[in-house]
């Protein structure tokens, strides 16, 4: 089970969990996928590969062809990408955040 926080209201820019998700495996085709609802009604599902200890999460959204990448740093960090599919491969880079380990308890305290 997957949860994300963000904006929920574009009016107000109120904050809350915004997505909710699972991964699951789809024996069928011996398949890993992602599927996350918003609250804004959208569903999106992801196929998730891993090749050594990156993980990516290859999708469609709003008529494009995107990946969001987990590229593992080290033990404590991994960088996290989302980029979208152009001229045969994913060029275009929306976005690339280190994320870092931390406390939970720390977090918890700080983020809700």
């Amino acid at each position: 089970h997957t949860q994300t926080k963000g904006t929920v209201d574009p009016e107000t820019e109120a904050f809350g969990l915004r997505n909710q998700g699972v991964i699951a495996y789809r024996a069928a085709d011996s398949t890993l996928l992602s599927i996350e609802v918003d609250v804004f009604g959208g569903v999106t599902q992801s196929v998730v590969t891993a090749e050594g200890r990156n993980l990516y999460f290859d999708y469609d959204y709003m008529g494009g062809k995107f990946r969001d990448a987990w590229i593992y740093v080290s033990d404590q960090e991994y960088r996290y990408e989302i980029r979208a599919w152009a001229d045969g491969g994913y060029h275009t880079l929306y976005l690339q955040a280190p994320m870092i380990r931390r406390d939970a308890a720390i977090f918890e305290s700080t983020y809700r």
